[in-house]
Formats: C-alpha cells, sequence, structure tokens
C-alpha cells in the first residue's frame, strides 16, 4: 500500500517519515549540517562536501562515544566527540573518505514516541 509523504520544514530543510520503505528521509542543507558540525554556516574548505547524511541510533547517550569510536576505528574522520544537543539528544558526528556525513545518536526520538 502506498502512503502519501508528509513532508514538514525543518529550518530550511524537508523532512518526513511517512514514505514507504524508509524510516526517516530529510533533505539536510549544508550550511546546517556545518553549524552542527562545526558551529559556523561555512563548511571547512579542508574538509571534502558531503553528498549524503546516515544517522545510526544507538540505545542511551552513554553507547554513543562508543558508537563513534568504533566507526573511527574502521576509518572514518571524528568530526566531534559525542555531545549533548540543547534538545537533549546526544550525537557524534563523523565524516567517510566517500563524503557521507555520519551520526552516531542516542534513540531520543523513539523515547518521545513511547512516551505519548
Amino acid at each position: 500500500m502506498s502512503r502519501t509523504a508528509c513532508w514538514w520544514v525543518m529550518g530550511s530543510g524537508l523532512h518526513s517519515e511517512d514514505i514507504d520503505g524508509c524510516k526517516s528521509f530529510g533533505a539536510w542543507p549544508l550550511t546546517q549540517a556545518a553549524q552542527a558540525c562545526f558551529g559556523t554556516p561555512d563548511w571547512p574548505v579542508e574538509r571534502p562536501v558531503p553528498q549524503a547524511s546516515v544517522e545510526f541510533e544507538v540505545a542511551d547517550a552513554e553507547t554513543v562515544q562508543v558508537a563513534a569510536d568504533e566507526l573511527k576505528e574502521k576509518g572514518l574522520t571524528l568530526l566531534h566527540d559525542a555531545r549533548t544537543e540543547p534538545w537533549g539528544q546526544t550525537v557524534a558526528r563523523l565524516q567517510s573518505n566517500h563524503r557521507h556525513l555520519l551520526r552516531a545518536l542516542d534513540a531520543l526520538a523513539a523515547r518521545r514516541n513511547v512516551a505519548r
């Protein structure tokens, strides 16, 4: 059965959780990615510009750095260690040699949905 995707604006990006076969899909502007990773809207010239972003949810905040360290051991570049964002979610961001931005994060959204 096909569903109509429900899109909503997230900053100046788009996001949906109503696309068949996809748990969550979003378009994240480079300026927002740069702000999240480096604290500035400009992506550093010495870093390859990411072409895709992938999130890995882990069980809890304490596991985020463990996941980031494991990805780093596999050859990814750690952009920043695990930190708690203003909305309470813990996240670490990395970048692959293939220009992918990866985020290891705790399952805050899942916990919010269960609490409803």
